[in-house]
């Protein structure tokens, strides 16, 4: 039950459950529901926004050098043709760019957005 609470902190999913005060009781002051309001609302939204596209500028970035250098790679070491060389790494991008598709489900599913985001970083990092 704990864990249960804890993931939904996590991913900022807050229920009426957890917005209740310890005692089951409500509060009468209507200002005290505002600041819960706003308190969750902090949580995420534009602040994540820099963090995310960072994250995403810098996966590009690996994947376009990755993707020059594998090239060159697969020609030279495994003397590949640099036509069979380039539908291999057109095929493992397309693999890769359609497994945000799953990561996406997974993430609304079970895991939560943040954690499914860290688990692709370091997946997706070389």
């Amino acid at each position: 039950m704990a864990e249960e609470s804890n993931r939904r902190q996590f991913d900022g999913e807050d229920d009426k459950k957890t917005t209740l005060l310890s005692h089951d009781r409500r509060s009468p002051n209507p200002m005290e529901k505002q600041k819960k309001t706003t308190a969750a609302a902090a949580k995420g939204g534009f602040r994540t926004i820099p963090f995310i596209m960072l994250n995403e500028a810098f996966q590009t970035l690996v994947s376009t050098g990755l993707n020059a250098n594998m090239v060159i790679y697969l020609t030279t070491e495994f003397h590949m043709a640099a036509a069979a060389a380039s539908s291999v790494i057109s095929l493992w991008s397309s693999a890769s760019s359609t497994m945000a598709i799953f990561g996406a489900s997974l993430g609304d599913s079970s895991l939560g957005r943040f954690r499914v985001i860290l688990l692709s970083t370091v997946l997706h990092s070389p």
